[in-house]
């Protein structure tokens, strides 16, 4: 006569594990597509320096200057490393020490969400 409920989370990220990959999602679904190409502005990019890296990272948020915007960085099962909300962008280069959020060496996904879309890329941090 007992019973358990039990309630689970699952977020699925991308199967591309590209270093230098950048990964444009844009929040508006409308965009006007020509020949498969969206048209209209460019959407914002991520980059990450040095990628691999041993420990701290470089993200560049050029393409979010004087956005307000959240950085994320996901291990590869989805859990939640590290995260920033910037009300301001004004630094274009943002540091990370992944060792101090306690990552270990593996796969992570970064996320830039701001006004002008969300962007993700890898990084691979190596020992």
């Amino acid at each position: 006569g007992n019973t358990a409920t039990t309630t689970q989370l699952i977020t699925v990220l991308g199967t591309s594990y590209a270093p230098q990959e950048t990964e444009n999602r844009t929040q508006d679904a409308g965009q006007p597509v020509q020949d498969g190409r969206p048209q209209g502005p460019p959407l914002p990019t991520v980059r990450l320096q040095p990628n691999p890296t041993t420990d701290r990272v470089w993200i560049d948020l050029s393409d979010f200057a004087k956005e307000a915007v959240t950085v994320s960085i996901f291990g590869d099962l989805g859990q939640l490393v590290w995260e920033r909300r910037i009300p301001v962008v004004e630094e274009l280069k943002l540091p990370v020490s992944l060792r101090d959020a306690g990552a270990a060496a593996g796969v992570y996904t970064v996320s830039v969400r701001g006004a002008s879309g969300v962007v993700s890329a890898r990084v691979v941090l190596v020992e």
